[in-house]
């Protein structure tokens, strides 16, 4: 069923893919995974408060999970919640070996969360 949901959403059935990460999660309650994609498929349709209810949800079952710790962020920073937006990219980056990608990110968060002298820093 989760390997489904990921077929139907690389292709842009978003809507199936949703049913069937749901029918996943309702199969295994704790497949921290299926909610990581469920919110990626909600976010694709719009559906920006559910996403975060199911990021956070995939974070708290598996607290290490980078991929929904991204996403989380992602979604905190799309609501204007900066400072949950930057504490979790923090985390993110500290579990993984930032690449350019990242440290672009903090960088341009940096004026709106950091103090200037910071983004110089992290974008470097």
């Amino acid at each position: 069923m989760y390997n489904l949901g990921n077929l139907l959403l690389e292709t842009g059935k978003i809507k199936s893919s949703k049913e069937w990460y749901e029918k996943a999660i309702a199969i295994h309650p704790n497949y921290s995974e299926a909610y990581n994609n469920l919110g990626s498929a909600l976010e694709a349709w719009n559906e920006h408060d559910l996403a975060l209810v199911n990021y956070e949800k995939a974070v708290e079952l598996k607290p290490n999970f980078s991929d929904a710790i991204k996403n989380l962020a992602n979604a905190y920073l799309k609501q204007g919640n900066y400072e949950k937006g930057k504490t979790l990219l923090q985390t993110f980056i500290q579990q993984k070996e930032a690449t350019g990608w990242e440290n672009l990110i903090m960088a341009s968060l940096s004026p709106i969360v950091f103090e200037n002298s910071q983004a110089i820093d992290d974008f470097w």
